[in-house]
């Protein structure tokens, strides 16, 4: 058996992340493909490092989200939490999904702009041994260059699969559409629509939203936290 494992926030899940995980799916003839979503404890570090305030979507409303989108397609599965909470470890995730589906062939799936930082990956090594990497990227984007300059990723040259998920896909974001909620703007383009009708609700509730003032080395910033369930 053949599983993609995608990791990320998907904060929310959209039709980008639908599309290149199809992409990957018919590039390897793979079986399945799992979603593994980060924990909000990260989610809300992440945004703090990139000092902006935005809604994180808790992960159970996440787990929601992507389970609907799951319910189109039966190669699509929702995979859980990456393991580490706050700190996500690629690898020790990569290793849970293979110790559970022994006997498979996992393949990493991730965008081709994190080529360049993979070889600085505290676990890089582990997972270029271990484990086959698909990148979605653009056809202008020049993928062998970056990888046979590196004198690490060179050496795992054949681990690597390109795919290439419509153009359109690669365009859409998940801040696309936390922008377009909080802005109260029309974004039923940008997700799949079982996942677009439960958004709605949450975003019926922005007047009801609870604020966390967090403190981080001295510094605050507020993140609208929407729970619906």
């Amino acid at each position: 058996m053949k599983i993609i494992v995608y990791t990320g926030s998907f904060n929310p899940i959209t039709n980008g992340h639908v599309f290149t995980m199809k992409a990957a799916i018919d590039a390897v003839n793979a079986d399945k493909g799992l979603f593994v979503m980060v924990h909000e404890k990260y989610l809300i570090k992440k945004m703090y490092l990139k000092n902006k305030s935005a809604f994180v979507l808790p992960d159970e409303t996440r787990k929601h989200l992507i389970s609907a989108v799951c319910e189109n397609d039966d190669r699509f599965d929702f995979g859980g939490r990456q393991i580490g909470g706050p700190n996500p470890s690629t690898i020790k995730t990569l290793n849970s999904i293979k110790n559970k589906y022994k006997d498979s062939q996992i393949y990493l799936l991730m965008g081709a702009d994190k080529l360049r930082n993979l070889s600085k990956w505290e676990d890089s090594l582990d997972i270029l041994n271990n484990y086959n990497i698909i990148l979605a990227t653009r056809k202008n984007y020049n993928v062998d260059e970056i990888i046979n300059n590196d004198e690490m990723l060179s050496k795992y040259k054949n681990n690597f699969t390109l795919v290439y998920p419509p153009v359109e896909a690669l365009n859409i974001s998940s801040s696309d559409v936390r922008e377009k909620v909080l802005a109260n703007e029309p974004y039923d383009s940008l997700m799949p629509l079982k996942a677009y009708e439960i958004l709605k609700q949450v975003n019926k509730l922005l007047g009801q939203v609870k604020n966390l003032d967090l403190t981080m080395k001295k510094k605050k910033m507020k993140i609208v936290f929407h729970k619906i369930y």
